[in-house]
């Protein structure tokens, strides 16, 4: 296996090179490098849009989609406007976030950049 950003499973490295018609003995060993997938990187969320009329701190939650696993919630303080949460992935993954009392958002992250 090798380090890779395509996609686990993915012949990254072939030896002797494909792609060409040129002929090889039959008895040529080839050596086929697969990809692990692209290695977890962090990225910031920024989660804005919060309500700034609040009096009490309250908690956003992060899940990440498409199944809802909970990854982390983050309390917000009264007039605060936005909040940052630090998240781990790779390729493009989409996070629903859950504000109290407005209908939950979804944002994507691309780890790919």
């Amino acid at each position: 296996y090798v380090d890779s950003n395509l996609p686990a499973g993915t012949v990254a490295e072939q030896n002797p090179a494909g792609g060409t018609n040129e002929e090889i003995a039959v008895d040529t060993r080839i050596t086929l490098g697969i990809s692990r997938g692209p290695s977890d990187k962090s990225k910031s969320l920024t989660i804005d849009g919060l309500p700034t009329d609040t009096t009490q701190a309250y908690k956003v939650e992060v899940y990440l989609r498409p199944n809802d696993t909970f990854v982390t919630s983050i309390t917000v303080n009264p007039g605060q406007s936005e909040v940052e949460v630090t998240v781990t992935g790779s390729g493009i993954q989409y996070y629903k976030i859950v504000i109290p009392g407005k209908s939950p958002v979804i944002k994507e992250v691309d780890f790919t950049k």
